[in-house]
């Protein structure tokens, strides 16, 4: 699988502008990745899962590469220092 130097990795600060599931939406919340885990789909096959700690609300939250795709959620700043927003 072709790898994205740009994609979200472990480590990266993001803010959440809405992401959810059929229990719970969570609105404007900062988040940091803990895990990555590909995913390929059929019609996306560098799809990945993302774990995201939720600081505001203390738990985790699994989302996919489209959320970040769609514009539901930003990296800020890179597990390197490197100011993204």
């Amino acid at each position: 699988m072709e790898e994205d130097k740009n994609s979200p990795t472990v480590g990266d600060l993001v803010y959440c502008h809405a992401i959810g599931s059929k229990y719970a939406w969570y609105i404007d919340q900062l988040g940091i990745i803990l895990d990555v885990i590909a995913k390929p789909l059929v019609e996306r096959p560098l799809n990945k899962e993302y774990k995201i700690w939720l600081m505001d609300q203390g738990r985790y939250q699994w989302v996919e590469s489209r959320d970040f795709n769609l514009g539901n959620i930003e990296v800020i700043r890179k597990d390197k220092g490197e100011v993204m927003y």
